[in-house]
């Protein structure tokens, strides 16, 4: 079979299909080959396949929406620094710049080209959070990106199938648990190899001689029909505003969302300026990227992600606010405004398409466990989920992950790969947000330290929602805020920040989290939409 540019809607979705197949692939293999728990049990990762151009064509089906639209980008800065013509079979490029990647150091994006008959066709590209990068275990208190990890540029991490030694080096003195962080690379990098395998047996079968003029058929028609949506809205600019939690005073988030003839723009000016002393700052690349997968999810969220899904899409954000914040301020914890950002663009969606948006769900917190067991160091990762926000349609689901699709991390491997043990796990019944709909419920986890282990266990910590509760929506009430105890004494956002997001665990210490519930839509006792 000959597939030309006019490739006709048949074989369209026979071939768009089969590179969602692909990806979906790549990243079971990812998963599975993983040893960290953020990758292998948590999924804080995500494929692609790009074009020659590092146009993103294709992502896997369950992928952490905050990373698809950095995918160009960086793949467009790595081929700025390192052209297609000094690139080989079996290269592998890296890069974790928060300016050019996917927003703060832990997050590590590989990238290998893709060769048919001797030329590129494209790129397999994957991200991944990192179990360690180096730099401070203060994860909110630093006040430079230098205090925060390896910082790496973009250069090569195997070169023809081998691993380039230096890089290898830098990366290996630089981190607590380099076989860890080596070893989730060479799964990046296998499922590299599965993508390049699939995608140059695809094109022999179709007798292609490239995907340039697959992947324009897909930009075109889901740039067509993404726009065809946004005509379907009400012309004009609606706005929200938030406050929300910050590092020392709070963070004020302001939306204007334009609807213009088949374009959509989410404008952040007059947000809070960027954070000269604490990690909450989101570089301009991880702003356009949440916030495009956002839009996405609330319009479109039937068609595959692609570029043509994001085309149609502007991202205005002042440079030095918390929204594009310069370098070399500190990023860590960007999801402190990113993610905080999403509810107040459902928000000001929410007058021109109630149907499609939710409240605010109460957010997930990211906590990690860093200490020695006879002399050798551990760290594991563990994510707790909030509740759902509800909405027009029904109550939000307690105790998921929005948004994203991270999971909750096992009980089991906690406890497997560190001393910590679990001694209670429940859901925070009545924690979501009261309305028409309610939101959904959070949870509580109680830790402590396995008994003989002393410590200390350092449990650096992001936990969201400590000070302002996730607001209802069309007059629903908020959610419970989220709360840490260290042994019976709540420890409050100021305080949490001033110890820089780090608590510290020893004998028969006993640390108690409890997550956000969501908010709850509609007033109480309303009638339905």
């Amino acid at each position: 079979m000959r597939v030309d540019a006019a490739i006709d809607e048949v074989t369209l979705g026979v071939l768009w299909n089969r590179l969602v197949a692909v990806a979906d692939e790549a990243a079971a293999a990812l998963f599975r080959a993983s040893v960290s728990v953020i990758v292998g049990e948590v999924f804080d990762f995500s494929c692609a396949v790009t074009d020659r151009a590092g146009r993103s064509v294709v992502f896997p089906t369950k992928s952490m929406p905050l990373f698809n639209g950095s995918v160009e980008i960086t793949t467009a800065a790595l081929l700025e620094h390192i052209p297609l013509e000094a690139l080989a079979e079996g290269d592998t490029l890296i890069c974790n710049d928060p300016w050019i990647a996917s927003g703060h150091l832990p997050d590590v994006f590989l990238a290998s080209p893709i060769f048919v008959r001797g030329s590129v066709v494209g790129f397999a590209a994957s991200i991944a959070h990192v179990t360690d990068i180096g730099g401070s275990l203060r994860r909110i208190g630093t006040q430079e990106v230098y205090e925060e990890g390896l910082r790496i540029p973009p250069c090569k991490f195997l070169v023809r199938g081998e691993p380039n030694t230096d890089v290898f080096s830098f990366i290996r003195y630089n981190v607590r648990v380099p076989d860890m962080v080596i070893n989730d690379f060479y799964a990046q990098a296998g499922a590299h190899r599965i993508i390049q395998r699939r995608i140059a047996e695809t094109l022999e079968e179709f007798n292609l001689d490239g995907l340039d003029a697959l992947a324009e058929a897909i930009f075109a028609r889901s740039e067509q029909t993404m726009r065809a949506a946004i005509r379907e809205l009400p012309a004009g600019t609606c706005r929200a505003r938030a406050l929300t939690d910050g590092y020392i005073d709070p963070v004020d988030i302001h939306v204007a969302v334009t609807v213009d003839d088949g374009t959509l723009t989410v404008d952040y000016t007059g947000s809070s300026d960027e954070c000269l002393d604490g990690a909450i700052n989101s570089p301009y690349a991880c702003t356009y990227s949440e916030t495009v997968a956002m839009l996405h999810t609330i319009l479109l969220p039937e068609v595959p992600a692609n570029h043509g899904c994001f085309a149609p899409f502007r991202v205005v954000a002042p440079e030095g606010s918390i929204f594009n914040a310069r370098p070399p301020r500190a990023v860590n914890i960007r999801t402190r405004a990113v993610f905080m950002a999403d509810p107040v663009i459902m928000a000001a969606m929410h007058a021109i398409a109630p149907d499609r948006v939710i409240a605010a769900p109460g957010q997930a917190g990211g906590y990690h466990a860093h200490g020695h067991v006879d002399g050798v160091p551990f760290i594991t990762f563990f994510m707790q989920s909030g509740g759902m926000g509800a909405s027009a349609r029904g109550p939000g689901m307690g105790c998921l992950f929005f948004p994203g699709t991270m999971s909750t991390s096992p009980v089991e491997i906690i406890e497997q790969q560190s001393p910590l043990l679990i001694d209670r796990k429940r859901i925070l019944r009545g924690s979501g947000g009261p309305g028409q709909h309610r939101g959904g419920d959070g949870q509580e986890i109680v830790l402590t330290l396995r008994p003989g282990y002393e410590g200390p266990v350092t449990v650096p910590m992001h936990p969201h929602m400590l000070e302002f509760p996730a607001p209802g929506l069309a007059g629903g009430g908020p959610g419970v805020v989220g709360k840490i105890f260290l042994n019976d004494h709540r420890v409050s956002k100021l305080e949490l920040n001033q110890r820089g997001g780090a608590l510290v665990m020893r004998g028969r210490d006993r640390l108690n989290i409890h997550t956000p519930g969501g908010g709850g839509y509609g007033a109480p006792g309303s009638p339905p939409l």
